[in-house]
């Protein structure tokens, strides 16, 4: 899924599975390969919602303990200072 060319939002849906069901470590590893990715979307389909790239999305991702009001798995605290030196 994370590496589908059809659509960003499918992309996102891949991602989004990583990040709930993998384990930490596994979650930064299939993620560090996309987190500079330019590709640009609008992840809330609201007209007022901004524009950002699968990057970003993907660092936020990493970053915040929620998504659109559901709790994120928690990220070991040195799996995020590793992830933190290598951006």
């Amino acid at each position: 899924l994370v590496e589908n060319t059809d659509s960003p939002f499918i992309r996102a849906v891949g991602f989004l599975y990583i990040r709930y069901a993998f384990p930490p470590q596994e979650v930064w590893r299939w993620f560090r390969d996309y987190i500079f990715d330019g590709e640009r979307f609008q992840p809330l389909l609201a007209r007022t919602a901004p524009e950002t790239t699968i990057g970003e999305w993907i660092e936020g991702l990493l970053s915040e303990d929620k998504y659109c009001s559901t709790v994120l798995p928690r990220l070991p605290a040195p799996l995020m200072r590793v992830i933190g030196a290598q951006l």
